[in-house]
């Protein structure tokens, strides 16, 4: 009987933390909610749309920590410096008062998200919009490259244009724009939602993306390259250092390389000669090199290992100066 207690013991949880398994673990849930941001002694008796007595917490973060437990994600929760009222009215008024005038209010602090690739992004609709924030936190937080998943609490009247505008402000982030809208009237079944939601929207959305080229982006000099990774171990492993800078010198009219911090193990088939515009790496002197040019010496002295391929216009290769900081991001 205690061989058979201790075996539950071990396994239970192992089982109940199952559920988030599916999803990527270098996700967080991010979100604000007005009862968190209003003074402590208040309680919001004012709106359905802010608390949740059942759970004792904001809806929107009744929502988010459902969210967490599915995907196993880590959570954060925005906060504003300054709180705001605790009546439903006074926060209207104030809220049209900030969007009018595009007041972005100071935060409590920026968690840092660069392990994270996936966020999902929470917040009720205020007169028809994000609160300003959300928007104060997309402004301050670096999101390019990663996947912004949003999800919205509402009065009836569901999400409006926010997930769209959510996109058109992180251009260079992918914003999922099929987001989850949950009315407050409903939260109770809020756990059945967000797994309906996930299982047909998100998953969804992650397996097609899997099936797709990785794209990843490299600024320098003002410019913007585009790169098409391929499925080797070596690209799999440069993209888990990203975002990641390299100094890089020209060489011989046909590269830029320069060594990049940490290394990455070679274990496919190198070779000794390049294609234009291959991004590789080379184990020998851990270096990173784009070739843009084919040269009068193509047979390489050092075994490369081609990681990827430059898929905007190489000319722009010429307009670079000789030494130069590449800044590569998903």
């Amino acid at each position: 009987m205690t061989a058979r207690k201790n075996f539950f013991k071990l396994i239970l949880p192992a089982l109940a933390a199952y559920a988030g398994t599916c999803f990527a673990a270098d996700s967080a849930v991010v979100y604000f909610t007005k009862y968190e941001n209003v003074p402590a002694s208040s309680v919001d008796s004012f709106s359905r749309a802010s608390y949740y007595p059942q759970a004792k917490s904001g809806i929107t973060a009744f929502v988010a920590q459902e969210i967490a437990k599915q995907t196993g994600s880590e959570i954060f929760s925005i906060k504003t410096k300054s709180s705001y009222p605790a009546s439903f009215d006074e926060v209207v008024s104030l809220s049209h008062e900030e969007q009018a005038k595009g007041v972005l209010p100071s935060l409590e602090n920026i968690p840092s998200l660069d392990r994270f690739q996936t966020i999902y992004l929470g917040f009720p609709i205020w007169s028809m919009a994000m609160p300003q924030p959300v928007l104060s936190f997309i402004h301050d937080a670096k999101l390019e490259g990663k996947t912004v998943i949003p999800f919205c609490t509402h009065d009836g009247y569901g999400a409006g244009s926010s997930f769209s505008v959510l996109a058109g402000r992180l251009s260079q982030s992918k914003v999922q724009t099929n987001g989850l809208q949950i009315a407050s009237s409903s939260v109770a079944s809020a756990p059945s939602e967000v797994k309906e939601w996930l299982d047909k929207s998100v998953r969804k959305a992650q397996t097609k993306a899997a099936s797709q080229p990785q794209m990843i982006g490299c600024r320098v000099g003002g410019h913007q390259i585009r790169i098409e990774m391929n499925n080797t171990p070596e690209a799999k492993e440069f993209l888990s250092k990203l975002p990641i800078t390299v100094n890089m010198g020209e060489f011989g009219g046909r590269e830029f390389y320069g060594p990049m911090k940490g290394s990455i193990k070679a274990v496919s088939k190198g070779q000794y000669r390049f294609e234009d515009g291959t991004l590789t790496y080379c184990p020998t002197n851990n270096t990173v090199a784009l070739f843009y040019a084919q040269s009068s010496r193509p047979n390489l002295t050092m075994a490369v290992y081609p990681m990827g391929k430059v898929v905007s216009d190489l000319s722009v290769f010429e307009k670079l100066n000789s030494y130069d900081s590449f800044e590569f991001t998903k």
